[in-house]
């Protein structure tokens, strides 16, 4: 059962509402509450996002109607029925952070985007691709060369699109992903715990354009976060990934390949091509493992 006090203040919801009614918000909140709402929303943000790297878990639906603004510069956050789990891939998350710290300062750069979008929600893939890599590639970077293929993708899909004015959007992420990797024609598998903490992360941002204070808070939250990790968690700015055997990178990229290949036959073979995957496929043909599994096979259907 879960018990809460009441928790007066204002709620986001009803101020977004006023907001769609032509009310400047940062003067009603400082009249009503004498508050400043700005430093309330930063608060917010902040606090939110810090969560990921400090707390096992965080308010994994902060929409407006769990939003309390209150006086003396608080906010609140109220029914904590969903949560989201903290990732373990903290490193992979910083990562992300920066990405999206330099996409809100108009550092516009797919292939970094991308490959580090990919190690946060698709880790395993990215941790097969950098083990294969290392392994039968002559150290290729196959998570980059993957993330050149998205990005020529990218441009192709794109059209005409002003990159410049989309960044600007909150929502620049998912537009972004959605037409490089429309339909999941790169057959891609996320985390389900990746997405909830996308979803709580992506209702603060709704919040924020609601309230026309998206760029004024933002920049500044990431900047906080960033320098906050790199002074006072430091193993969490450098973080390894962790690794992964040869014969489960194998696995992985394999069963990926399959999915590409049922989905789009050309890309397929432009990721064989682009990835320099035929030369690791030669060269895992002839990786112990895959001996062993064809004598395996020999010798069971001899018997």
């Amino acid at each position: 059962i879960i018990t809460q006090e009441y928790i007066g203040g204002i709620s986001a919801a009803y101020l977004v509402g006023l907001v769609q009614q032509g009310v400047d918000p940062i003067k009603y909140v400082e009249e009503q509450l004498g508050s400043d709402l700005e430093l309330q929303l930063k608060t917010l943000a902040y606090e939110l996002i810090l969560g990921v790297f400090t707390m096992p878990r965080i308010q994994g639906d902060p929409h407006p109607g769990n939003v309390k603004l209150l006086p003396e510069n608080k906010v609140a956050l109220i029914d904590f029925g969903i949560s989201a789990r903290s990732t373990d891939s903290k490193g992979a998350y910083f990562g992300l952070l920066k990405e999206y710290d330099k996409l809100n300062k108009g550092k516009f750069d797919m292939i970094s985007l991308f490959t580090n979008t990919l190690r946060f929600f698709g880790g395993d893939l990215y941790r097969a691709l950098l083990k294969l890599g290392n392994t039968f590639a002559s150290n290729v970077d196959m998570n980059k060369e993957l993330s050149r293929v998205v990005s020529t993708n990218f441009k192709i899909l794109s059209g005409g699109m002003d990159i410049k004015e989309t960044i600007k959007n909150p929502k620049a992420i998912t537009i972004l992903n959605r037409i490089a990797n429309k339909d999941n024609k790169f057959g891609f598998v996320v985390k389900i715990e990746s997405t909830e903490m996308l979803r709580a992360a992506q209702s603060v941002v709704t919040l924020l354009d609601s309230l026309g204070m998206y760029q004024k808070v933002v920049p500044e939250v990431y900047d906080a976060i960033i320098k906050k990790v790199e002074a006072e968690m430091p193993e969490i700015a450098t973080e390894q990934d962790p690794s992964i055997s040869t014969d489960r990178a194998i696995d992985i990229v394999s069963n990926w390949l399959e999915r590409v290949a049922d989905r789009d036959p050309a890309l397929f073979k432009n990721l064989m091509e682009k990835m320099h995957m035929k030369q690791s496929v030669k060269a895992v043909k002839n990786h112990p493992t895959s001996v062993k599994s064809e004598e395996n096979d020999e010798k069971q259907s001899t018997e």
